[in-house]
């Protein structure tokens, strides 16, 4: 612990290939959607994430936070859902991203809660040293949907960068490692 905490003081400079759900500690994440995201759990406890906007909620999905507090599901289930560990490998390290995409992807499509992961997962780099962050986004093949990702990456980060105005963000796009669609320079 001592050495990681020497080595989180030294300066980074640049983290030149970062994901949205890779920059953020599965606490700050935790604390983004516990209050406005509501949870389905099937009979086996494993659990689909909802935004509280989102116009999919099935029916019987509670709020996160009430279900931590009512005992239906514990910190550790909810980590579960939200990370890859090394649990998984037996089961293999892909097929755990595709059910953790699915459980929740949701909250990739609500913009506030997009917001606030981004700002979180600016402001976690910035603290760890990294002053230039270069991030790899999903392009999508709809344009509006790239327009409206980007703005809600600028948004978090004209925020951060007005606490922390040597931080510097660059976003490059890409597609998924399935994609039949991939961006070819010119």
């Amino acid at each position: 612990p001592e050495l990681y905490e020497f080595c989180k003081l030294l300066p980074k400079g640049g983290d030149l290939h970062a994901h949205d759900n890779t920059m953020i500690s599965i606490d700050r994440f935790e604390k983004v959607i516990r209050e406005n995201t509501m949870i389905s759990l099937d009979e086996n406890n494993h659990g689909t994430l909802f935004t509280i906007n989102s116009p999919n909620i099935p029916e019987g999905a509670i709020k996160v936070e009430d279900a931590i507090e009512k005992g239906m599901l514990s910190i550790k289930e909810l980590h579960n859902l939200l990370i890859v560990s090394d649990e998984d490998e037996e089961k293999g390290y892909w097929n755990k991203l595709e059910q953790l995409f699915s459980s929740i992807g949701d909250i990739y499509n609500d913009i506030p809660t997009m917001e606030k992961v981004w700002e979180e997962g600016f402001l976690s780099c910035y603290e760890k040293g990294v002053t230039l962050l270069e991030i790899r986004d999903y392009a999508y093949e709809d344009d509006l949907m790239n327009i409206i990702r980007d703005r809600t990456i600028r948004e978090a980060y004209y925020r951060v960068r007005k606490i922390h105005p040597d931080f510097l963000v660059r976003v490059i796009g890409c597609s998924g490692k399935d994609s039949e669609n991939t961006i070819e320079s010119a």
